[in-house]
């Protein structure tokens, strides 16, 4: 059985907003995507979570975002920090490895000192891969992704591990690589099979 722990920051994932912040991604409960951006432990590079299993887990967040400390609605920018566990559940033949995701207890509010204790304990943050299966031919993403202009920049480099997801690897082949520091770079949305970029079709 594999499983892990970890310490991650949780903030609504870039692909449920856009350049601006408004959230332009959601579940079929309504909620934003979240990404974890891990500071220790052990992790697949499965980051990205539907709004409604890290509401599951426990993470405090509603339509509108994270609900940070003291805050009675959520916001795109907020974040809290968690000590978590994953387990490698199944195998899906369609999907590939299907995880489910456990918050043991919500780290915001500790004192620096708890946290550097608890990264140290768990040690140095370890995303390792995990290969997807391919989809369907007929498969449909049913919800608009948002892709940043560094995802089709052909000089930024991953280096946390995480694979290319679908919609970026669809905004590449119909809009192609170009350099985020250039003005000709857009901001990208692809929506089923379809790219938009600076509200035009991109053929």
């Amino acid at each position: 059985m594999q499983t892990g722990k970890f310490i991650a920051t949780v903030s609504v994932s870039g692909r449920g907003m856009d350049a601006k912040g408004n959230i332009i991604s959601r579940d079929t409960n309504g909620l934003p995507p979240v990404w974890l951006s891990v500071l220790a432990g052990s992790i697949p590079n499965r980051q990205t979570l539907s709004g409604s299993i890290a509401q599951r887990m426990g993470i405090l967040l509603d339509s509108n975002g994270i609900i940070a400390p003291g805050e009675k609605s959520g916001q795109p920018f907020a974040k809290r920090t968690i000590y978590g566990q994953w387990l490698h559940a199944s195998v899906h033949d369609d999907f590939g490895p299907q995880y489910t995701w456990t918050m043991i207890k919500d780290l915001t509010l500790v004192s620096v000192m708890e946290l550097e204790q608890s990264i140290e304990f768990l040690g140095a943050p370890d995303v390792f891969t995990v290969e997807r299966a391919e989809l369907p031919s007929d498969y449909v993403h049913k919800t608009q992704q948002h892709i940043g202009r560094a995802k089709l920049d052909p000089h930024v480099h991953n280096t946390t591990g995480a694979t290319e997801s679908n919609p970026v690897q669809t905004a590449r082949e119909k809009v192609g690589a170009m350099r985020s520091d250039k003005g000709t770079n857009p901001e990208v949305v692809v929506d089923a099979e379809t790219v938009i970029k600076k509200n035009k079709i991109a053929k």
